[in-house]
């Protein structure tokens, strides 16, 4: 029968055009490249295979898919005629920086440093410009580059950036030219230039020609670009899912490409890895894209999704966006995730511009580790939004101002940011926000029992109503002279009806940086240990182990007597922030055979392709099953796959299989049967080959030593 262990599918697409509600599709290990369609389903399951890796891989090889050959063009520089639209180039599965400057690179982590490898604007060095115009400092007219034409990433928004299309260039006094953005500031402008060919002057640099589909690119000198595993990111999304509800993504990875869902109700993607999984459209020769077009890991109208047990790694933009109002977009979950290396360039992003961003309501963000992060702001998930238990540090590198947690005036009521470490940066840590002067209706958030250290700001409260109570915040301030807990009383007003009990900081005042005594907070003020008040020494000191990340005070401390700060003395368990979920450089994607006790082994290989050898045919038969009984590329080309389940077997398990690197797409086999018989048949018959295998092997050995035993005996008695 067609999806069955002896007639695989060829494919995920395949398995589900004879797929129906309730189905689960489980996939064998290979590398995927194919485009998933799911519309109109209710209950689907894909997953993984138990033990298998499955990759879903959204680059193709440009000399082996894209059948492209490298030439050697003008200024050392070579190209390759892919005639497909390409905006991601990978060589060995690592990343290559388009070309860009100032130069930055990916493999020191050099593009998140804004300070040393962005341009810079004249304005605040006693320059003057309006919105659509930059001044360079100097070193742009030095290069000899004519930016016209260039893409230019213009970080002119304190915590907004954008991209825009250089339209004209004043040499005598180093002025660019683009099309104007909103929010202009007139402070801290940094920029690169992107998107011309011109720019490619290093090795691993490249540009795509988008009219005439080239890839230009620079090697190091007497490499032969043809001879390398050169890849091109083509395709946005894998699995594309729309007006369905209750679809559960499990156990895969993902490199170069990511999912979408739209209008969904309880879709689930968890305990996958994705890798790579969204970059800009700029290298396609576009400026200022479209937020609602941005390809990006995103659920759009979707209610009671949840992201879990997964990790996101090396994007240029968000790592998560929902898009939706609150009617349609509501109670979605980010639990025990990891997000590391977020958003290169910050540019064009919705809202706020931030990490992860939920448009909706009523949402939960809980149990998660973010760290090395571009955008200023991190976290923006809504009204009424859910934080609990995240650990979140190095954050906001290539904008200024923003925040951790962000919250806006009317996103304030009901929230709860509660069991946070938020560390190491320079941005404020939770701020309940609001409008410069006049009157501030944010009102109703709880913020408690967080750790906030090393940081500009650990706490800013505008607005009334707020309860903040029991956070410890120590090593604030960076030298900025900010407070560490600010609770803002300005134009007369703001949180008279405040509670600001049991912390413990060592500034803590109704002003952004002046003392307490000369900004006493307002409402309630009980059993703070404010460093502004106390004499007995900084918060940190009173602390038991903070460098290893035990927060408690110390018995008997004014801490501990307080009752202050986000833990108590005795507390033999204390609460952990952060994801379980750790996350790890992708293993190898070289397709090979990865039992080592085969002839043809291969260390390199990270995924296997099902073609092991061995000794002897009884050990290649108990290879085929440990293979899940696939059958080789010869046989399966023979026997295709075509049958369609009848209406009965309604609860039917679709599985796919991917083998050899060649046939990639070809012999993807999919397996259709039942969940239940699959786990117990197939493997008890695994197991049941396996030791079979053994008995009869160790069998052999005894009989031929009895035999031997049998003829030395004879001779003996013989002589």
């Amino acid at each position: 029968f067609s999806g069955t262990v002896d007639c695989p599918f060829n494919s995920v697409m395949e398995a589900l055009e004879v797929s129906k509600n309730g189905d689960t599709i489980i996939i064998h290990e290979g590398v995927y490249h194919e485009q998933i369609i799911i519309d109109n389903f209710e209950n689907l399951t894909i997953r993984v295979a138990e033990n298998e890796r499955v990759v879903f891989d959204g680059t193709e090889s440009i000399t082996q898919d894209l059948n492209g050959i490298w030439e050697l063009s003008t200024n050392n520089i070579h190209e390759v005629e892919i005639n497909k639209n390409g905006w991601q180039v990978f060589v060995d599965y690592e990343e290559q920086v388009p070309a860009r400057w100032p130069n930055a690179n990916f493999t020191d982590f050099s593009v998140f440093d804004q300070t040393n490898n962005w341009a810079k604007g004249t304005i605040g060095e006693g320059g003057s410009y309006s919105n659509g115009e930059l001044q360079d400092t100097g070193k742009l007219n030095l290069s000899g580059i004519n930016p016209i034409g260039a893409i230019a990433i213009l970080n002119v928004g304190s915590f907004k950036t954008w991209s825009r299309t250089v339209t004209d260039y004043n040499l005598s006094t180093n002025t660019i030219s683009y099309d104007s953005v909103p929010n202009w500031k007139t402070k801290h402008h940094y920029y690169f230039l992107e998107g011309k060919r011109e720019l490619i002057d290093f090795p691993g640099e490249w540009w795509f020609d988008n009219l005439e589909k080239k890839l230009h690119m620079k090697f190091e000198s007497g490499v032969n670009p043809n001879d390398l595993d050169i890849r091109v990111k083509t395709q946005p999304f894998a699995f594309n899912i729309t007006n369905s509800n209750n679809i559960s993504i499990e156990g895969l990875e993902f490199f170069a490409t990511t999912f979408r869902t739209q209008g969904c109700n309880g879709c689930i993607v968890k305990d996958s890895d994705l890798m790579y999984p969204s970059t800009s459209k700029r290298s396609l020769g576009i400026a200022g894209e479209d937020v609602d077009e941005r390809w990006v890991s995103r659920m759009d109208s979707c209610t009671n999704c949840l992201i879990d047990n997964s990790s996101f790694a090396y994007t240029d933009g968000s790592a998560l966006e929902f898009h939706g109002a609150a009617l349609k977009s509501n109670n979605n979950t980010v639990n025990n995730s990891h997000f590391e290396y977020i958003d290169w360039s910050s540019s064009d992003l919705i809202g706020l511009m931030v990490t992860v961003y939920d448009g909706g309501r009523d949402n939960t963000f809980s149990n998660n580790t973010v760290k090395n992060t571009g955008a200023s702001s991190t976290l923006s998930i809504g009204d009424s939004p859910k934080i609990y238990f995240n650990n979140i540090s190095n954050t906001g590198f290539i904008q200024s101002d923003g925040a951790v947690v962000q919250m806006m005036m009317l996103e304030q009521e009901g929230a709860e940011i509660a069991y946070n470490w938020i560390h190491n940066t320079e941005k404020y840590g939770i701020r309940m926000d609001g409008p410069a002067g006049g009157t501030n209706i944010g009102r109703n958030a709880s913020v408690h029992h967080n750790v906030l250290w090393n940081i500009k700001t650990g706490i800013m409260a505008k607005g009334d109503y707020h309860d903040v109570s029991n956070n410890t915040v120590f090593g604030g301030g960076l030298d900025l002279g900010k407070n560490d807990i600010i609770v803002l009383f300005e134009n007369g007003e703001g949180n008279e009806n405040s509670s600001t009990n049991n912390n413990a900081a060592d500034k803590i005042a109704a002003h952004r940086s002046k003392s307490y005594e000369e900004h006493p907070v307002p409402g309630s003020f009980i059993d703070n240990y404010n460093g502004y008040q106390e004499t007995l020494g900084e918060v940190e000191n009173l602390l038991s182990d903070p460098d290893n990340y035990d927060f408690r005070p110390i018995p008997n401390s004014m801490l501990d007597n307080l009752s202050a700060g986000a833990y108590d003395a005795l507390d033999q368990n204390p609460w952990q922030a952060g994801a379980e979920r750790k996350w790890e450089m992708m293993k190898s994607l070289h397709r090979g055979c990865t039992n080592y006790t085969a002839e043809n082994y291969d260390v390199l290989a990270g995924i296997n392709n099902h073609e092991c050898e061995f000794e002897s045919e009884q050990e290649q038969d108990s290879e085929t099953d440990l293979n899940t009984n696939n059958e080789t590329e010869e046989d399966s080309n023979q026997n295709p796959n075509t049958n369609n389940e009848t209406e009965e077997d309604s609860n039917q398990v679709q599985n796919t299989n991917n083998e050899t690197e060649e046939d990639s797409n070809q012999d993807q086999n999919t397996i259709n049967e039942t969940e239940e018989d699959f786990d117990k048949e197939s493997t008890t018959k695994l197991i049941e080959d396996t030791e079979g295998s053994k008995t009869i092997v160790l069998g052999l050995i005894i009989g031929a030593l009895m035999i031997f035993i049998f003829i030395f005996t004879l001779i003996i008695k013989r002589k």
